[in-house]
């Protein structure tokens, strides 16, 4: 055996052992135990005291506020974007939420408003700013103020990028 590899030996096996060390079991959980019987796991038989999330709230209420955006006209390839939400502020002015780009690099374009009798159908149009072309792709909760020509009153409000009514906020 060369005295390279004589050197280079005892490092690869000490590599080997290493490696397939970090592969072993841990000893700590039982292989027999279910998932109920596991560190950590909630048990069963202790009644859960908080109600489920009705969907209504955020997720988390120590988030901060949404970003106001206002319309900007122009904006390049702009495209119908999701409502998550919406809030009625009074009789014709509702809330908009929804998601885009930081504020650098995207905004909305336009809002479209088409009437019914029984639906209010909305459409957010966002998209980029002009010349802003490096841009980093992080979302943004974000919430817009519309006048309706009309009250809403009983009607459904619809979001006009999927077809489908708006949830409440």
């Amino acid at each position: 055996m060369s005295p390279l590899r004589r050197r280079l030996l005892p490092s690869f096996a000490l590599g080997l052992a290493l490696v397939l060390g970090a592969c072993g079991d841990d000893g700590d959980v039982d292989a027999g135990a279910t998932a109920s019987t596991q560190p950590g796991a909630l048990d069963p038989e202790i009644p859960v005291t908080s109600p489920p999330d009705d969907g209504a709230g955020d997720v988390n209420p120590d988030a901060p506020a949404r970003r106001a955006v206002e319309v900007t006209p122009g904006l390049v390839n702009p495209v119908p974007t999701f409502i998550e939400s919406y809030a009625a502020i009074d009789e014709t002015i509702i809330e908009l939420r929804f998601t885009t780009g930081v504020a650098e690099c995207y905004g909305l374009d336009r809002v479209q408003i088409e009437e019914t009798a029984e639906a209010v159908t909305v459409t957010l149009f966002t998209g980029g700013r002009p010349g802003a072309d490096v841009c980093i792709e992080i979302a943004e909760s974000v919430a817009t103020k519309v006048t309706l020509p009309a009250p809403l009153g009983a009607r459904t409000l619809v979001d006009g990028s999927t077809g489908e009514p708006v949830a409440v906020a």
